[in-house]
């Protein structure tokens, strides 16, 4: 975090992920897909996970630094919601293709993206 900063980490994690996501996607709907192609667009996909995952830890830590226990109870269980809530919809829409996972993920990230771009930087919150 500190050699590169979190809005970096974070952005560049994003698009590297939201990249790989539309190319997974577009993939599979011209293609139809492979399971190589699935394979790679998705370690792709985790390998930014790993990106911008300590960068979002590291901003929702800072912004709650007056109560940083919340603040981690907050962001482990929103995670663990949206994880929930999320996952039961790629099976729903069929288990014979990867399309409703790209699809998914797709949404997810491009909504994540959006959050990213029009966040507000550390610090310059009204008190």
């Amino acid at each position: 975090m500190t050699r590169f900063g979190v809005p970096r980490l974070l952005l560049t994690g994003l698009a590297i992920a939201l990249g790989s996501s539309a190319v997974l996607i577009a993939l599979l709907l011209t293609t139809g897909g492979s399971l190589a192609i699935v394979g790679a667009c998705l370690f792709l996909v985790s390998t930014a996970f790993g990106m911008f995952f300590p960068a979002v830890t590291t901003a929702v830590q800072e912004s709650g630094r007056d109560a940083p226990g919340v603040t981690s109870a907050l962001l482990g269980g929103g995670q663990f919601l949206v994880g929930g809530a999320i996952s039961p919809l790629a099976g729903l829409f069929g288990t014979t293709s990867a399309v409703p996972l790209a699809a998914l993920l797709l949404g997810c990230l491009t909504l994540a993206t959006v959050a990213a771009l029009h966040r507000e930087p550390i610090g310059s919150a009204a008190s």
